[in-house]
């Protein structure tokens, strides 16, 4: 959970809206945003007893609000959640190594894939750079995530 969130704290979306889709749009919630299906507060009675009927141990926060994704938008804000961002991932065993890579216990690296679903026609159509190319969002969007995350020592690729 916390290298989740840590995730999460990490992604600018403010900025990603405001400097590369004009303000075009409205940051979701939930997974499931604008349906009946998206979370909005604490669990019901009949939502937590299926929670807790689950064998494997959840986290107690699950049974709490739900969990609030940061706005930022300014670079004090964005540098709070970054700085949160680290303390989750040190209180998860997460620690800045000699090299400036985030390391565990074994020394092993934090490093994850962002995947991009989209893959660029053979014909070479639309041209890259091109607004209406779809893997144009998917790479402007994970660009500045992955300069922040980056420069906490985290190791993200990005993969077609």
């Amino acid at each position: 959970m916390r290298v989740r969130e840590a995730l999460a704290l990490a992604f600018d979306f403010d900025w990603l809206n405001r400097q590369v889709f004009y303000g075009q749009y409205t940051r979701t919630r939930s997974y499931f945003a604008n349906s009946p299906m998206a979370a909005t507060g604490a669990p019901d009675a009949d939502e937590t007893r299926f929670l807790q009927s689950l064998k494997t141990p959840l986290d107690p926060s699950l049974f709490e609000a739900v969990p609030e994704v940061p706005d930022t938008p300014d670079a004090q804000t964005l540098r709070s959640s970054l700085q949160r961002a680290q303390q989750l991932l040190a209180a998860a065993g997460w620690k800045v190594g000699d090299d400036g890579r985030l390391r565990n216990a074994e020394q092993q690296p934090f490093q994850f894939e962002v995947l991009n679903f989209f893959r660029r026609p053979s014909n070479g159509w639309p041209r890259p750079g091109c607004t209406t190319w779809p893997g144009w969002a998917s790479v402007c969007g994970c660009a500045p995530w992955i300069r922040h995350s980056t420069r906490n020592g985290w190791m993200p690729s990005i993969s077609t």
